[in-house]
């Protein structure tokens, strides 16, 4: 559990970290399931590695987790039935939590997918803006309205064209970047490699260790 400390400037210091291999595999074998699993990261600032944190169990379509400053969740590889598939590639509704994560502290999100596992991480750019906002969060509600209906429209595109999934993710991941969204996918069982910003006082911490962050109203948890 983290101790509570003075407020410090978030995005004081950086550094890439490595998912560790073993938890790398236990959540690529998520997937498997019929059911979304996910949670936080563990750090481990002497040998930046990244292992399993809390971990949490939704449905086929949803989960409500603990976030963190690196979270994570899975889609399944298989259809439900007849009617209901889960795509790899990130919802529109996973978007919207991914930047509201980001704007109270989330560094990275990774989602594990059949085809392997996506890093998304959100633009300085675009959480600079954002943190201009006023009161009312119109520039966030704003964005999250174009995000949600582009990415709807897009999906509802796929499913009535003749275009392949492979198709469909490259045209994905060409219109991510226009939302202020930065994407990799590590395909397969690739290790994921993630250059993380973290307040500088993780530096001090000898032992492995789970950053977490509070979402106000849990707004930002993925249901």
């Amino acid at each position: 559990m983290v101790k509570k400390h003075h407020k410090k400037k978030q995005g004081g210091c950086s550094a890439t970290f490595t998912m560790n291999k073993q938890t790398h595999e236990h959540m690529r074998n998520f997937t498997k399931e019929m059911v979304e699993y996910g949670g936080n990261l563990m750090f481990d600032m002497k040998t930046r590695t990244l292992n399993a944190g809390d971990t949490d169990t939704g449905k086929y379509n949803g989960i409500s987790m603990e976030r963190g400053v690196v979270d994570w969740h899975s889609h399944p590889a298989r259809c439900k039935n007849d009617n209901m598939c889960a795509l790899g590639l990130p919802s529109p509704a996973d978007l919207a939590n991914i930047l509201v994560g980001a704007l109270y502290g989330s560094s990275a999100h990774l989602v594990y997918a059949k085809e392997g596992t996506y890093l998304i991480q959100v633009s300085a750019d675009l959480i600079r803006q954002l943190k201009k906002d006023d009161r009312k969060h119109t520039m966030l509600s704003s964005a999250l309205d174009q995000i949600d209906k582009h990415f709807e429209a897009l999906h509802k595109h796929f499913l009535v064209s003749h275009i392949t999934y492979r198709e469909y993710m490259k045209l994905w991941m060409n219109e991510i970047s226009d939302y202020g969204f930065n994407v990799k996918l590590f395909e397969k069982n690739t290790l994921p490699s993630i250059h993380i910003v973290f307040d500088c006082h993780f530096l001090k911490r000898k032992h492995p260790f789970i950053p977490r962050i509070d979402v106000p109203g849990g707004i930002g948890k993925h249901v």
